[in-house]
């Protein structure tokens, strides 16, 4: 986890996982209140992962034997649930910055 760049305090696991995949576009330390927002490389690495990996791992098992075996719809919910997993795995890899004032 990433922490704050003015006190050192750490973000929490779930303030970072909240806020990264919410509407909110930066995160406020819980202790000085300094806001501090994403970096682009941060974001754009997890958001590769979570699209990504899935894509791979959904092309991998349609071959026309697994097409009879696996229907569209467990593709999807496959697909699904492997986003959800990678989005909680790239937490840590997000780096914030302080926003200046």
């Amino acid at each position: 986890m990433d922490s704050c760049k003015k006190c050192s305090q750490k973000f929490s696991y779930w303030q970072v996982y909240q806020n990264y995949w919410s509407a909110k576009q930066q995160i406020e330390c819980s202790n000085c209140k300094l806001p501090h927002a994403f970096t682009i490389r941060s974001r754009a690495l997890s958001i590769a992962l979570v699209i990504v990996v899935p894509s791979i791992l959904q092309a991998a098992l349609q071959t026309e034997k697994s097409a009879v075996v696996f229907g569209f719809w467990t593709l999807l919910l496959l697909y699904i649930v492997i986003s959800l997993i990678m989005s909680f795995l790239t937490n840590p890899l997000l780096k914030v910055k302080p926003i200046k004032q």
